[in-house]
């Protein structure tokens, strides 16, 4: 119902709940400046032991694991930041995959997760805030849907562990304290009309994801960094993050394949888009790199390979338009 509901403790949220507000008068969940939040938590997780190939697209083989006690075909198998359900386990060592394999792990000794994940979630119409810590907790997650939600004067506004399949379209994380969200270990995402501006820390953390799009998005007027990348791959950008305290965008190191196109990076403190080290493989296409502090672009390690960057607008940088230090740079 519209109007601003009180919660004084935490919340668990199980599989296949739609928590969905009155959509013509605000619905708040407010957390008092307590540490209550939404938490969205999978259960019996198992992984011991390292997966040595994954054969046929379904059938799982591990070193050190002991299936048979503790997995079942209740449970789901994540893997390279993907949740796959479980078919049938054969033995202590192998056990078969509902759905077939995407790739994405190296093998032998990938780690892996096995859980009864929380499933096909649904938040919508809702304004969260005044959580002192993480106002929505997402860890060991699967199908994710969250339309026309602001997180606001939280902590964090929202984080996701170890999830895949996620969603999130016209969306705000405004004035938390520390970050706006942040996704570690996750993949498989659609991001649109998702905006994190004025935060504490940076608009969006990436640290070890994969295949996320952010179209039509925003991160501005962060103290840290608009979108902040770490041991990233298959990251596509159409975003604007300007007037950020730190860097527009910054992929930090470990990453590749990450493509920013069509993007506004302008008026950030330092440099507009920064990438250091192994950040490899990205292309920076038909962007505005305008009044940034520091450069447009900075390829600020030796160690940062093969990147491109193309038909991009430079203006009113403070240090230079370019700075390449890394080997094999395109610039046109």
């Amino acid at each position: 119902a519209a109007g601003t509901h009180t919660i004084l403790s935490d919340i668990n949220v199980p599989s296949s709940v739609q928590i969905i507000g009155d959509n013509e008068t605000p619905a708040i969940l407010d957390f008092a400046n307590t540490g209550a939040n939404l938490i969205f938590a999978g259960t019996n997780i198992y992984s011991a032991g390292t997966i040595t190939s994954i054969t046929g697209g379904v059938t799982v083989n591990g070193a050190g694991t002991a299936w048979v006690a503790n997995v079942n075909d209740t449970m789901q198998f994540f893997i390279a930041q993907r949740w796959y359900r479980i078919a049938s386990v054969t033995n202590d060592t192998t056990l078969v995959l509902e759905e077939g394999y995407a790739g994405g792990a190296s093998f032998p000794g990938a780690a892996y997760r096995i859980g009864n994940a929380v499933v096909d979630i649904e938040l919508k119409e809702l304004t969260i805030k005044n959580s002192t810590g993480t106002a929505t907790d997402f860890d060991d997650c699967r199908n994710v849907i969250i339309e026309n939600v602001t997180w606001l004067d939280n902590n964090i506004g929202f984080t996701f562990d170890n999830c895949s399949e996620l969603q999130i379209d016209n969306s705000t994380a405004v004035s938390n304290t520390s970050n706006g969200g942040e996704f570690n270990t996750c993949g498989f995402g659609d991001f649109e009309g998702l905006s994190t501006p004025s935060n504490g820390g940076h608009g969006i953390v990436m640290n070890n994801v994969r295949t996320f799009p952010f179209i039509a998005c925003a991160s501005n007027s962060n103290t840290g960094d608009g979108y902040n990348i770490t041991s990233s791959s298959d990251i596509f950008m159409l975003v604007e993050a300007s007037s950020n305290t730190g860097q527009g965008i910054e992929v930090v190191s470990g990453s590749d394949n990450i493509v920013m196109e069509s993007c506004f990076v302008e008026s950030n403190t330092s440099d507009g888009i920064k990438l250091t080290a192994t950040a490899d493989n990205c292309r920076i296409h038909v962007s505005n790199l305008d009044s940034n502090g520091g450069y447009g672009i900075n390829i600020a390690a030796s160690t940062c390979d093969n990147n491109q960057l193309t038909d991009n607008f430079y203006a009113s940088n403070t240090t230079a338009a370019i700075n390449d230090l890394g080997v094999g740079t395109i610039i046109r």
